[in-house]
């Protein structure tokens, strides 16, 4: 999937926009399993260490957000972002 816009529309922009929307997908992937284990309070240390690397890849979320120059989070963005967002999530 992420070939496909870089390919379509040839400017970093769209290349940043995907990074973000499956950064996002990623982010819940994770909160998906700490939060069940953080809940239970479960295997301290693997909890700590998923949310180490949610964090990780919240912040290259958060610095592809700012480099396709839109604000972040797929509301903010134009509807076309917003189905690519779409169709990221369903394909990850």
């Amino acid at each position: 999937l992420g070939a496909i816009p870089t390919l379509a529309w040839p400017t970093p922009t769209w290349l940043y926009v995907t990074i973000e929307a499956v950064e996002t997908f990623v982010e819940i992937h994770y909160l998906n399993h700490i939060q069940p284990l953080e809940e239970k309070n479960q295997f301290p240390e693997l909890t700590r260490l998923l949310r180490h690397c949610c964090e990780e890849e919240v912040h290259h979320r958060d610095d592809a957000a700012e480099r396709s120059g839109m604000l972040p989070g797929a509301q903010a963005k134009p509807f076309l972002v917003r189905v690519w967002f779409a169709i990221v999530a369903g394909g990850s």
